[in-house]
């Protein structure tokens, strides 16, 4: 995928047990195995569907995220969720169109909304510090020419999101964020200044 980013991939026995809304996140431990047996966070990359099958895009930043690295195939998981509002943001406004900003690993959860929702019209506005750190940029590219609705802008460094919404229509548009907190901070900022009600935006601060 990338430098230190690793997909991983589950099958959950009991689907239904879990509900997973499209940008949720979910706490994974495995109960079996020593120094991953508490609950950590993790965004899902994938709609989860009643087949049960569950994506996660995991950046080895901290000793979780690491020894997980080595977990072999077929060791028992653990999961409990989802949890998020990213979806009931959107059902809260049916007809809006999404404006999408993701920073860093802040992207993964907004690529299953992508997902979840092919016949929306998305803005999605993609950095991360270095294009090395950038993911699932083709398979966004091939969406995004399967969908002429989905709106793509990736790109290595920071936006500046005091020109974007100046060059935004503001009127029926929800604007989802997702990031660490300065890029959560520098969005809302340009987002309030540019007279959007507070409703209408929904910031997931990954402070982890």
């Amino acid at each position: 995928m990338a430098p230190n980013f690793y997909e991983f991939t589950f099958q959950l026995r009991q689907a239904r047990r879990l509900v997973i809304q499209a940008g949720d996140y979910v706490f994974l431990r495995f109960p079996n195995t020593p120094g991953l047996r508490e609950g950590h966070p993790l965004s899902v990359v994938n709609p989860v569907t009643t087949e049960g099958r569950l994506v996660l895009a995991i950046r080895g930043d901290g000793d979780f995220t690491r020894q997980i690295q080595q977990v072999p195939i077929g060791v028992t998981a653990a999961f409990a969720g989802g949890y998020g509002h990213f979806s009931q943001v959107i059902k809260d406004y049916p007809q809006a169109r999404l404006v999408l900003a993701g920073g860093g690993t802040g992207a993964i959860p907004l690529l299953a909304v992508i997902a979840a929702y092919p016949d929306k019209a998305i803005a999605f506005y993609y950095a991360a510090h270095t294009s090395q750190q950038l993911i699932y940029v083709d398979e966004l590219r091939r969406l995004a020419a399967d969908h002429p609705q989905l709106n793509l802008h990736i790109q290595e460094g920071r936006f500046e999101p005091e020109k974007i919404m100046a060059s935004l229509t503001t009127e029926n548009q929800i604007f989802l964020l997702s990031g660490p907190g300065p890029f959560g901070r520098n969005w809302r900022r340009a987002i309030q200044r540019a007279g959007v009600a507070s409703s209408r935006v929904y910031y997931e601060e990954f402070s982890w």
